[in-house]
């Protein structure tokens, strides 16, 4: 009898050790063996966004706080950037794109994108000027705040209360999204507000700019 209700413990125990374990893969996990939120990436940035249906990429990167730029512009002032998307995993194609307009003559230095671009960290150079809500979701993890349009106040983040990452909430941080030819898009991590009117050629956003990556597993 005794043996028979030890088993009998022992199989109930087995059983709760594997439901744990297979919670433990849900989530910001995305399955055993990953990356979590706010994790080290593979170049020493901080991980902030998992993509649920991945296909070329699973995991946004933010670059390190050390690498991070201000007082730099977005670019040229009434010259438009044909394609630039707001969504996740938009970053990328905004970025060639404004390069590519900012190298045009007349060319432009020294731009958020550029920067974005050109940089190279622990061996990787895949880095870009994140999308508007790219930047929205970092703010999100990073500072625990978004911006509620509807309602136009700032929502906090239960999840993430403190802090991390080394952002500025002095300034805001330019997007790879341009409002119309004049200005570009911004967010400010003091409150998550996503504004319209930074001048591309000014310092009206603060000229912050904080670059990220994508990738596999």
């Amino acid at each position: 009898m005794y043996s028979i209700f030890k088993r009998h413990v022992l199989l109930i125990l087995a059983v709760m050790l594997a439901f744990g374990a297979c919670d433990d893969d849900k989530g910001d996990n995305g399955g055993a063996g990953g990356y979590r939120l706010l994790d080290e990436g593979p170049a020493g940035g901080l991980i902030f966004y998992i993509n649920p249906n991945p296909t070329t990429w699973k995991y946004l990167e933010a670059a390190p706080a050390s690498t991070e730029w201000s007082g730099k512009i977005w670019g040229k002032k009434g010259t438009g950037v044909s394609g630039t998307g707001g969504d996740i995993g938009t970053g990328p194609e905004n970025t060639e794109l404004i390069v590519t307009l900012m190298n045009a003559d007349p060319a432009a230095t020294d731009t958020a994108a550029q920067l974005c671009d050109s940089l190279s960290i622990n061996g990787y150079d895949d880095w870009f000027l994140p999308s508007l809500n790219e930047l929205e979701e970092m703010c999100w993890v990073f500072d625990g705040k978004r911006w509620d349009p509807e309602t136009e106040t700032t929502v906090s983040n239960p999840d993430f209360v403190e802090p991390v990452g080394g952002f500025s909430t002095v300034g805001a941080y330019w997007s790879s999204i341009e409002a119309d030819s004049d200005c570009a898009r911004y967010v400010q991590f003091d409150s998550g507000y996503m504004g319209w009117d930074g001048v591309k050629d000014s310092l009206v956003a603060g000229g912050y700019v904080r670059a990220i990556r994508a990738f596999s597993d």
